[in-house]
């Protein structure tokens, strides 16, 4: 007897989004990594072993006419189990992802060729898991994170409505409402569980620093309304064409997050609109010293031995060694311009106001920009130095941003009318080296 139990591997697939692992390869609560990277595949296994034929038709799982069959008793009643999973071959992807789409399971494949995938318990937890060539595992097994708050998927839903209806606004604000208080951390997503050097998780909603606040909440924006659409889009505002490896993340704002995302299309310059003779702030970014000076890995690696997480630092030291040095130039509104004084009282720059858009993100501009280490050695030269969002509402203009303790006396996610903000980090302050916003504007499709 061969029963199908695809329906009800379907709905543990599509549980609602408080459900979702935190791994970025989790989409659909089924993890895809290299089964030798992660450490738990220490040596190479003969999955079809044993003589019985029922036995390596629980183990083998082939494509015809681009469609994979698996026959395998995934829930250990003593019956074969039947999936069906569409592939599609991609190039824009590195590791292979399984993905829902209508109801269906689709393997996006990050290779021309595939030709004989095998099964078996990698980790050993009792679940059925897909190796694919390259030593690559699906593992069929399902967490629930402490890291995606249920109420993700109830914003996408929201903002998407409100995107659908012409209200970029309520929009924003419905998105932002998912993050505001949380408290600040800093570096808090990463990789997730196929980090090589970065294993923290990929979505993070109980935590947030500035920039996985923007991106996260500018992926909300551009979802399309579901989460596999909001997971897409974070991985291409995050990491460079989508490449989910540490290396290719758009650590820098100046030469990477900023000029990234505008070829990418998720947002737009508009200095050249709001201030066409803007000044300009330009600095010397060294990938090469940023990374030498990296002594830790971030997230779990329990896995491995002292020695091997050495080895990993070393190999994250040299990350940068054939990266040559950048010219960031970065432009910049000024601080000064965006007040008026009158009487004693500061209010915002009437100009200023009406040259902004409903909502813009703005990048803080530092004009001492060196990065030293504690000896006081030039690193590299950071010219951003913060960033959050600008949302004109009438004749006000409020901050959204992740704030950290040195910023704020409560570290988190808030907002806070623009006039305050520059009074507590420009005017008046002298000494201070922060000039001014880059601002930008998202694109929402």
């Amino acid at each position: 007897m061969v029963k199908c139990p695809f329906i009800a591997i379907i709905c543990v697939i599509l549980l609602p989004f408080g459900a979702y692992s935190a791994s970025i390869k989790d989409l659909g609560d089924v993890k895809v990594y290299s089964a030798y990277e992660s450490g738990i595949a220490k040596e190479k296994v003969d999955w079809i072993s044993g003589s019985s034929i029922s036995e390596i038709m629980t183990r083998i799982w082939k494509t015809e006419n681009g469609d994979i069959h698996i026959k395998s008793d995934l829930d250990g009643d003593g019956y074969l189990d039947e999936i069906f999973v569409r592939v599609v071959c991609l190039n824009g992807i590195s590791l292979p992802v399984i993905v829902t789409h209508n109801s269906q399971l689709l393997l996006l494949w990050p290779f021309q060729k595939f030709d004989e995938f095998k099964l078996g318990d990698v980790d050993k937890d009792g679940d059925a898991d897909i190796i694919l060539p390259d030593n690559y595992a699906v593992m069929m097994d399902y967490e629930q994170s402490d890291h995606v708050r249920p109420e993700l998927s109830e914003a996408i839903e929201a903002a998407n409505n409100r995107i659908n209806g012409g209200d970029i606004l309520g929009a924003f604000k419905e998105a932002f409402s998912l993050f505001a208080g949380t408290p600040y951390k800093m570096g808090a997503a990463g990789e997730g569980d196929i980090g090589r050097f970065d294993r923290d998780p990929e979505v993070v909603t109980d935590v947030s620093d500035c920039v996985i606040m923007i991106e996260q909440l500018l992926a909300i924006l551009r979802s399309g309304g579901d989460t596999d659409g909001f997971l897409s889009a974070l991985l291409k505002i995050r990491y460079l064409d989508g490449d989910v490896r540490y290396e290719k993340r758009n650590h820098f704002n100046e030469v990477d997050w900023i000029p990234n995302n505008i070829a990418a299309g998720f947002i737009k310059d508009i200095m050249p609109v709001v201030l066409p003779d803007a000044p300009v702030v330009t600095g010397t970014i060294s990938k090469k010293n940023w990374y030498a000076v990296k002594d830790k890995l971030e997230g779990d690696f329990s896995d491995l031995t002292e020695e091997e997480i050495n080895k990993r630092i070393a190999e994250l030291q040299g990350l940068g060694k054939s990266v040559p040095d950048e010219k960031g130039i970065v432009a910049y509104y000024p601080f000064e311009k965006m007040y008026v004084v009158e009487n004693g009282k500061y209010s915002l720059n009437g100009d200023f106001v009406q040259s902004l858009p409903p909502v813009s993100i703005f990048n803080m501009i530092n004009k001492d920009k060196s990065f030293k280490d504690k000896n006081g050695n030039w690193i590299t030269d950071i010219i951003v130095s913060h960033t959050g969002f600008l949302v004109k509402d009438g004749n006000s203009v409020v901050v959204y941003h992740a704030t950290s303790a040195t910023d704020s006396a409560l570290a988190t996610t808030t907002q806070e009318e623009l006039i305050s903000f520059l009074s507590r980090r420009f005017i008046g302050k002298d000494s201070t080296s922060l000039v001014g916003f880059h601002l930008s504007k998202p694109i929402l499709k």
